[in-house]
């Protein structure tokens, strides 16, 4: 193990002389940037566990549109600070790294296997390299959290930093709402003009909302009969969470919560359930019935007449698929074959000088990964649900049995991977969408989590279940 900061107050006033001088000869941004590097460093000797919420919240806020060019910056600054507290945890000795089931291993070995042969095939080479590469990246910085995981209480860490993640990623977009009010946001964040928002897109692409609602209910569910000021604070997140779903402008990011949800409270609070199934249909049919006002926005909301427009999406995608069966046109190249199989009557709508839909996509993940990877990509799109339903399946049966905390979080996971996959059918992000971190690592946090919940149920360091 790399020992630092074990210094005399010699070495230290070398140290901050030298500092001096940088500041004199090298850009302060970069003095800056090592600063910071050290002083983290440094909180990481006194506490291991600030870091990995750290870490999380700077790449899951800190790399969003928002702050523009400086993302790139800001992933590679914590992912070489992810590098360098690994280092100081395990150094040089492979022995001592932590390792990945061979599930794992074997999955990751077929995605980069996939992906090197579709980019060798690819009809922008570039484009292709430029995706693998990220892909590459985002895999080790998944490791490299996986390595920060060392027992329940970073497990424990993991789950209330997503709830955190969900606070700050709605600041913008109540800052929105409260300059513009209900009806000008619709509006605008609904019918165009979405990327002049302080909240671009609308995250409509990520998973955040949705994970971290059906977490709340877990963890409600979890408290039931504990901290009654705790609880109180949940249901306000909750109702928080509605309304950030609601916002965000996410129909598949709705489906997957209200899935996922029902599944959780269908496994562990089954009468739960049903009870709030009967309150809540009652309620909209009520609705339905006697107020025309909610149907007319129910409907708007819905936007019904855009399911045509999936249909031609879909449509499209198999088009490709069906010129392209082997290796696809190439990782992340989609949105450029696209266009050329526009039928003539939707071509003014996918304008892009006139539309801010951004990349075009098959709204399918299958169709998508298959369309840009050939049969290898669709083998890798089923391949990844079955490794992590595999894994969420037996981490369930044994926590069951061992651990009532364990339990909750395996359930509410797994619970989560079944309306992320069901979301998969609408949307093609939040797991495999080439190393984007702002749209991907919510997703593979709670895989994660889940692996080191496998890995302590399997090694008995956990507790006896409590009744």
């Amino acid at each position: 193990m790399i020992k630092i900061f074990d210094l005399s107050l010699k070495e230290y006033l070398i140290i901050a002389f030298a500092f001096a001088l940088m500041l004199l000869f090298i850009p302060t941004m970069i003095v800056v940037g090592m600063t910071i590097l050290l002083l983290i460093l440094f909180l990481y000797r006194i506490n291991n566990q600030i870091i990995l919420p750290l870490v999380i919240v700077s790449f899951l806020i800190m790399t969003s549109d928002y702050f523009g060019d400086y993302r790139i910056f800001i992933t590679l600054f914590i992912a070489l600070l992810l590098i360098i507290i690994f280092l100081i945890d395990y150094g040089f000795e492979f022995v001592k790294y932590p390792r990945l089931p061979k599930g794992i291993i074997s999955f990751v070995m077929f995605l980069l296997v996939t992906l090197i042969s579709s980019t060798i095939f690819s009809f922008y080479i570039n484009l292709s390299l430029l995706a693998t590469i990220r892909v590459i990246i985002f895999l080790f910085i998944c490791y490299f959290i996986f390595s920060l995981v060392k027992g329940r209480a970073e497990i424990n860490i993991l789950i209330y930093t997503l709830i955190v993640v969900m606070i700050l990623s709605g600041v913008p977009v109540f800052i929105d709402l409260y300059h513009l009010g209900f009806q000008n946001f619709f509006i605008r964040g609904l019918l165009g003009d979405k990327y002049a928002l302080i909240a671009p897109r609308g995250f409509t692409g990520e998973t955040i909302f949705f994970i971290s609602f059906t977490l709340l209910i877990a963890l409600l569910i979890k408290n039931i009969g504990n901290n009654i000021y705790l609880n109180l604070v949940i249901l306000l997140l909750i109702l928080m969470n509605s309304l950030l779903l609601i916002l965000a402008n996410s129909r598949g990011g709705i489906l997957a919560a209200v899935i996922a949800t029902s599944v959780f409270l269908i496994i562990v609070k089954p009468r739960i359930f049903f009870k709030l199934f009967l309150i809540i249909a009652s309620i909209f049919i009520i609705l339905f019935a006697f107020s025309s006002n909610f149907n007319n926005i129910f409907n708007i909301y819905m936007r019904w007449e855009t399911v045509d427009q999936r249909l031609v999406y879909w449509n499209m995608g198999l088009e490709i698929i069906r010129d392209n069966p082997v290796f696809g046109v190439g990782p992340n190249t989609f949105h450029k074959q696209f266009f050329n199989y526009t039928p003539s009557s939707y071509i003014h709508f996918f304008n892009p000088e006139l539309s801010n839909l951004g990349s075009p996509h098959p709204h399918n993940f299958f169709l998508y990964f298959f369309a840009e990877n050939g049969i290898l990509g669709l083998l890798t799109s089923i391949l990844f649900f079955i490794m992590f339903f595999y894994y969420a399946v037996i981490t369930f049966i044994k926590s069951k049995k061992l651990n009532s905390e364990f339990y909750i979080f395996t359930a509410v996971i797994l619970s989560i991977g079944i309306g992320i996959f069901i979301r998969s059918f609408l949307e093609i992000t939040g797991y495999l969408t080439y190393g984007y971190i702002k749209t991907d690592l919510s997703f593979w946090l709670l895989f994660i989590t889940l692996l080191k919940i496998n890995l302590q149920l399997r090694n008995g360091t956990v507790s006896e279940m409590k009744n």
